[in-house]
């Protein structure tokens, strides 16, 4: 039966004990001897709630209960039913409210508040606060700046609906609640303490500061703070605070430390270590990057000088230049290799060729064979050309291989040259064909297409015969077709197709057939239609950058 009593306590104001229903009408005849007390006069009895006058009232059942009087005003105990447990905390709670502890610290509290010239209105247990019949007499009551307060002091356990009531009835009348919670465990796991914890969204707690003899409150908090992996966290600390260095926010709740707004700011503090970090880590990596570079740059030049020092060495020596030398300008990188072609420009190629003895002949061979090298055949040193100064050179023997070398790094070969072949020991038929391939040269780009092109003289020759209708650079006479047109079919049946249509293309049929009396290529033709030789495709790319109107791509 106790469930159905809604008010479970009751103030006896004689002997200022707090009276369990339960308890005291446990005992059918005990209890109605308390109500026999009470219409005696001998038990003076107040709700510990809102203070109003309480009577002892039996049901139809004498089941004997507190019971506020009527047109009393409203009281959470007429309007609520508390559970067995709550009841217990309330028990608990009101009977500390008359304890010394109690006592002491809301005189505490008043006295030192009345120190403070800012505030006034000061009651200590003695102001109600009504709204609309509904009262509350806190422990302490004051005005601060315009601001209403109320200091409530808690040393027991509360049930959240009890919390909860008070804050909001506070609340509604414009009033800010301070709890002081004298042995308040932030970290306990009571359903009390996690109660209070997470209703204030500040997580702000305050009990009485004893050690001053000002009033200060000692204020525990959750701040926040980054550690050094650049994390936030929020440790508990406490201080001491004076009254004017509390805080009032728009839901009415005290708070003297603002934790999600600082967290707000270490969030932003952490973007801005997470930034500069980066920063420092780019800067590091930079560092490092520009270190290694440094470090690979001074490796290069080691190495590049060690192949300066070895083909400075080979020049002085006069001593062929070895394949490890060779090697290693091949194992060069890009970058490395030009530094390495920076200093040996710095001596043209020309200087070693002025002062080139024959022994020096594979030196220079070497330098203009070796295509890692880099050199302008075309620049000239003092006004003169490298074809100048090689050909003036008595010591240098094998002039003509070097020559082709020069050719082939894209010499542009002009008439004035053509002195220098014609003054060389060779024959006439050499000395035309020479002519021919260096002009026709300057029509090619590619190393390896020039080479071919020498590799083949009598081909390109052809052709060339073919394009001006003209025998050159092969010893025939002027007018020795059938021999020149034979030679092209037995002895180059391999290219005869792209031959054959170069006579087609520039007409050279004509002429051939008008000196063919005996039909002797109409026959060679014949046998070639029969055997139809495989071509062959290696100079496809030389044939058509030289004759592009002879050859498609899709010829081959």
């Amino acid at each position: 039966m106790q469930s159905k009593r809604s008010i479970q306590f009751a103030f006896e104001q004689i002997s200022g004990i707090v009276l369990n229903a339960n308890e005291i009408f446990e005992e059918y005849k005990g209890g109605f001897k308390k109500r026999k007390e009470y219409n005696e006069n001998e038990l003076k009895l107040s709700c510990c709630e809102c203070k109003q006058e309480l009577e002892i009232s039996s049901s139809k059942n004498d089941f004997l209960h507190f019971k506020h009087k009527k047109k009393s005003n409203p009281c959470i105990f007429k309007n609520s039913k508390f559970t067995n447990e709550e009841n217990k905390e309330l028990q608990e709670h009101y009977s500390n409210k008359e304890s010394e502890r109690h006592k002491n610290l809301k005189n505490e509290i008043g006295k030192k508040l009345d120190l403070i010239n800012t505030v006034d209105s000061i009651y200590i247990d003695n102001k109600f606060i009504i709204e609309n019949g509904e009262k509350r007499k806190p422990d302490v009551y004051c005005e601060y700046n315009g601001k209403k307060f109320v200091f409530e002091i808690q040393l027991s356990k509360l049930s959240l609906r009890y919390i909860l009531n008070r804050h909001n009835f506070y609340k509604r009348n414009g009033i800010f609640l301070i709890w002081i919670l004298d042995n308040f465990d932030v970290n306990g796991q009571t359903q009390m303490e996690k109660d209070i914890k997470y209703l204030n969204k500040f997580e702000n707690f305050f009990k009485l500061d004893e050690k001053t003899e000002v009033f200060r409150l000692t204020c525990k908090h959750k701040y926040a703070t980054l550690n050094n992996h650049n994390k936030i966290l929020t440790p508990w600390t406490e201080k001491s605070i004076s009254l004017s260095q509390l805080k009032f926010s728009d839901s009415f709740q005290v708070y003297f430390y603002d934790l999600e707004l600082k967290i707000k700011e270490k969030e932003s503090h952490q973007k801005e270590v997470v930034k500069e970090r980066k920063i420092l880590a780019r800067k590091k990596e930079e560092e490092k990057r520009k270190e290694e570079e440094l470090n690979k740059l001074n490796n290069s030049k080691l190495k590049v000088k060690k192949i300066v020092n070895e083909l400075r060495n080979n020049w002085v020596e006069k001593t062929i230049i070895s394949h490890n030398v060779e090697r290693s300008i091949k194992d060069l990188e890009e970058f490395e290799l030009t530094l390495l072609n920076n200093i040996i420009n710095n001596s043209k190629i020309h200087q070693w060729i002025i002062k080139a003895k024959n022994e020096h002949f594979y030196f220079i061979y070497f330098m203009l064979d070796c295509h890692y090298l880099d050199f302008d055949v075309n620049e000239k040193f003092k006004n003169k050309t490298i074809l100048e100064y090689l050909f003036e050179n008595v010591l240098l023997e094998n002039k003509l291989l070097l020559f082709k070398l020069i050719i082939q790094r894209n010499y542009i070969f002009e008439t004035k040259d053509e002195i220098h072949i014609k003054n060389l020991n060779l024959k006439q038929k050499e000395v035309n064909q020479i002519i021919l391939l260096s002009q026709l040269s300057n029509k090619l780009y590619n190393k390896h297409s020039i080479i071919n092109l020498f590799n083949y003289p009598t081909v390109f020759c052809i052709l060339e015969s073919a394009k001006k209708n003209k025998i050159v650079g092969l010893g025939y006479k002027e007018n020795q077709w059938i021999s020149f047109t034979d030679m092209a079919i037995n002895s180059y049946s391999q290219y005869f197709e792209i031959i054959n249509k170069a006579f087609k293309e520039y007409g050279m049929w004509n002429i051939i057939n008008s000196f063919d009396k005996n039909k002797t290529i109409a026959k060679k033709l014949e046998d070639y239609k029969i055997k139809k030789p495989k071509q062959d495709g290696k100079l496809h790319w030389t044939i058509k950058a030289i004759y592009p109107e002879l050859i498609e791509d899709e010829y081959f």
